[in-house]
């Protein structure tokens, strides 16, 4: 399975990608805080 992890600090924006990319079967995760981009990367590894 490929891994998505979009950074976008508006909630709305990034949900809205999320559901469209899950449905063609991509596992997503989302970050809102810039300060934690690369934890995050580093926590998911996309």
């Amino acid at each position: 399975m490929y891994k998505l992890l979009i950074v976008e600090d508006d909630r709305g924006i990034a949900d809205g990608i999320k559901s469209q990319t899950e449905a063609w079967g991509l596992e997503v995760h989302t970050v809102e805080n810039f300060r934690n981009v690369l934890g995050e990367f580093t926590e998911f590894q996309p």
